[in-house]
């Protein structure tokens, strides 16, 4: 077996202190990554809540719209009942001013 001196130990010291100061390097390098990674997702918070209030302004807003779609459809079947009415009572009339006419000419 080797025998380990004093100057082994020192260097062993001194490789374990500099792995230490490296950690330590890397760890301030995490921290300030990390510093600015929070500060950007601070500055976007707004931006993200923003992002939830339209999903829910447009799920009201797409209520809306199926709520007018079907007044707009109903209005519509509606109107082609009065369409037909309107030709019944034209057509009515057209029929009746012709046989009025023809009742004069037969005097």
């Amino acid at each position: 077996m080797s025998t380990v001196t004093e100057t082994d130990l020192k260097e062993l010291k001194t490789l374990i202190n500099n792995r230490f100061d490296e950690i330590k390097i890397d760890l301030n390098n995490i921290d300030k990554r990390l510093t600015v990674m929070e500060t950007r997702l601070e500055d976007w918070k707004p931006s993200i809540d923003k992002v939830a209030n339209l999903a829910e302004k447009s799920a009201k807003a797409d209520e809306k719209l199926d709520s007018i779609n079907k007044s707009l459809n109903d209005l519509k079947q509606q109107s082609e009942k009065q369409d037909g009415r309107l030709w019944l009572l034209v057509t009515g009339l057209f029929l009746t001013l012709l046989g009025l006419d023809f009742g004069q000419k037969g005097n």
